[in-house]
């Protein structure tokens, strides 16, 4: 098969795989048992990394990684898939076209928001426990 060939298949699997709600490890398996090929070895574009936890849903990949096609597939219905993949077909579009810093951000917001949470929760022991010692209610 060529290239070109299994692009078109890896995109026919990549929307089919999105409209049905399918994990990544699930869509590389039927393509491996369609195809022979594994997508890392000929340099396919919309492929998730090797690394990637293969148990994260396929529309998670799709809109973490590939925002436009994310888009395009909520707004348009299930017919106008065919046309989708043509213009795929005729696009560089990729991962690695994507830019990565909106992770970092997000890992930098889920740490203040940690953060945050502690010393919202050490402030109020620390005002509940202020005056303990002058309390008229505590035996002393």
């Amino acid at each position: 098969m060529t290239k070109e060939e299994l692009q078109l298949i890896w995109d026919t699997k990549l929307l089919d795989s999105w409209r049905k709600a399918y994990s990544i490890g699930y869509l590389v398996n039927k393509f491996i048992e369609e195809t022979q090929c594994d997508p890392h070895e000929f340099g396919l574009l919309r492929i998730p990394p090797k690394y990637l936890n293969t148990k994260i849903g396929v529309r998670f990949f799709v809109a973490s990684r590939l925002e436009k096609i994310s888009n395009r597939m909520w707004e348009q219905s299930i017919e106008r898939d065919a046309l989708l993949i043509a213009k795929l077909q005729t696009s560089k579009y990729t991962t690695s076209n994507e830019n990565t810093s909106t992770d970092y951000e997000l890992q930098y917001e889920r740490k203040r928001v940690k953060k945050n949470q502690a010393k919202v929760i050490l402030e109020t022991k620390n005002y509940y426990n202020r005056n303990k010692s002058t309390d008229w209610g505590t035996v002393k």
